[in-house]
């Protein structure tokens, strides 16, 4: 599939000196500002008092249109912050100061890490070292064990394309390159071809070895940025993985939800609940 996508899908290069206008500019907003360089260009070439009236009108004028145009956006963004988070975090961001790559890192000996190389090892050395292995659980308790089992992942072609047809195809392509729009698009084609890579994977019990692996990214949370302890990793992973996991969770939810193995107090990951609704009931 990777190879039909270098193939077939055409690629654009973009300017790297384009700047996109702001969330908030329209058409009228771009005509009226348009309309005041060429009344200045004008008045800078004339001279003459007319020339200069017609521009400060102009300018006015686009002053208004930008004003209005922003708050007119604001408030629709404010409306609909429930319903479209994204436009919301969107516009957040593109107010936000312009993000900067990693700078210099301190080593464990003290020296600094300048170099991408070194930068990308003292992280690496860091996120190992703090990486939890899952515990040995043979000594679990088995008396407090339910007798009910899930034997089975049943995975359809149904389930496939319904995780298909749900991408959003706006997000970032995995180590693979196997981009979610491109996903999306071929959706029908792919569907059935999935569908059996899911289940031999879930029969065999393997995992191809693309879906293991992962693009990390450090994100700075807080305190001085020399410090390796003050990123965290973010990791990319295949979508196609995703989807897979995706749909043996909804089996798994789907098994406890039916045999109420959930006890009353787990909130952290079932649908309906939250650090609110704990704090609310604990409170109450």
């Amino acid at each position: 599939m990777s190879d039909n996508i270098d193939r077939f899908i055409p690629k654009k290069k973009t300017d790297r000196k384009f700047i996109s206008p702001p969330l908030w500019m329209d058409r009228a907003t771009k005509s009226a500002i348009v309309k005041k360089r060429k009344s200045w260009k004008k008045y800078k070439y004339s001279r003459n008092n007319l020339s200069y009236v017609k521009y400060v009108k102009d300018r006015n004028e686009c002053t208004n249109a930008v004003k209005n145009a922003k708050l007119s956006f604001e408030q629709k963004v404010a409306l609909e912050s429930k319903t479209n988070v994204k436009s919301f975090w969107n516009y957040v961001n593109s107010k936000l100061k312009t993000r900067s790559g990693i700078g210099t890192l301190e080593k464990p000996d003290g020296t600094l890490a300048s170099s991408t190389a070194d930068k990308v090892e003292v992280l690496n050395q860091f996120f190992t070292s703090v990486f939890t292995q899952t515990e040995d659980l043979k000594d679990y308790d088995t008396n407090s064990v339910s007798n009910n089992f899930l034997n089975d992942i049943n995975i359809c072609q149904e389930d496939v394309l319904k995780k298909l047809n749900k991408l959003k195809t706006d997000k970032s392509a995995g180590p693979d390159g196997l981009h979610p729009k491109v996903l999306y698009e071929v959706r029908n084609a792919i569907c059935y071809p999935l569908f059996l890579i899911f289940n031999k994977s879930i029969i065999e019990g393997k995992v191809p070895d693309d879906w293991k692996n992962a693009i990390v990214s450090p994100i700075f949370k807080k305190g001085k940025k020399l410090k390796p302890g003050n990123y965290r990793p973010v990791s990319l992973t295949s979508v196609v993985c995703k989807i897979c996991e995706s749909i043996i969770r909804d089996n798994i939810m789907k098994f406890i939800l039916t045999n109420n193995l959930f006890t009353s107090s787990q909130y952290g990951f079932r649908p309906g609940r939250s650090c609110v609704t704990q704090l609310l009931e604990g409170s109450g």
